[in-house]
């Protein structure tokens, strides 16, 4: 199902006792999206983050913990990365 919050942004996707659980897409209001696996309600597993920039980060994503992959920029430029840190969603 849908929702939209107050901020400007939506969810799009599964649902598990009112919590996003499954697959799902999320756009921000800023129009970056993430389309990935949603675990209790917050981002973790595979996933696939787009800015509106063009820039494209795929791997795999746990919020506010790590995550590892690949980021191709708007310039085409690939990089293979692991960051620490805080994932809003």
């Amino acid at each position: 199902g849908d929702h939209f919050y107050a901020a400007g942004h939506r969810y799009s996707g599964d649902w598990r006792l009112g919590r996003r659980h499954g697959s799902g897409l999320y756009v921000y209001s800023s129009g970056d999206t993430y389309e990935g696996c949603f675990v209790e309600d917050e981002i973790n597993g595979q996933g696939r983050c787009t800015g509106v920039d063009g820039s494209v980060f795929e791997g795999h994503c746990c919020v506010a913990r790590s995550g590892s992959g690949s980021i191709v920029y708007a310039d085409c430029e690939v990089s293979e990365m692991d960051w620490m840190g805080a994932l809003d969603g």
